[in-house]
């Protein structure tokens, strides 16, 4: 997803916004927004079980990797998911093709960072992401 700029303080924005529209849709999930040197932010609600953080891991390494979304990583692997390890050498103890990390790009630098979250369904993991990234831009009043 492509944003005019981002910063530490977007980061946090956009990590509360995913708190805000989880706790609101009754949902227990985990996430994490890191620059691509540094995590920037990274919580886990109460009842998440400890192997989500790995999970998120994977995903975040996943979609630096190929620089896309785990969900078309997803869609372009889902039918042979041998050749997403094979193919490109990846240990699936650092890489997964399942939908939740969203790649987040700058005109300036390219991609700066990712947003991942666990604890749903794939999908809606992702769609959470889209959701918090579009509330927060209607909340600052986000120009394109």
């Amino acid at each position: 997803m492509y944003l005019k700029k981002f910063n530490n303080d977007i980061a946090l924005q956009i990590g509360l916004k995913i708190i805000e529209l989880s706790k609101k849709n009754h949902q227990i999930i985990g996430f994490s927004i890191g620059r691509l040197n540094h995590t920037v932010v990274s919580y886990m609600m109460d009842g998440m079980t400890k192997d989500k953080v790995d999970w998120l891991r994977r995903k975040v390494n996943s979609s630096k990797r190929f620089e896309m979304s785990t969900s078309d990583i997803h869609k372009k692997f889902h039918l042979e998911p041998k050749m997403f390890y094979e193919k490109y050498g990846l240990d699936k103890k650092d890489y997964v093709a399942v939908a939740g990390a969203v790649p987040i790009f700058t005109k300036e630098s390219g991609l700066i960072a990712v947003i991942a979250v666990t604890g749903l369904k794939p999908d809606e993991d992702h769609q959470l992401i889209i959701d918090a990234i579009d509330a927060y831009k209607k909340e600052v009043n986000y120009e394109i």
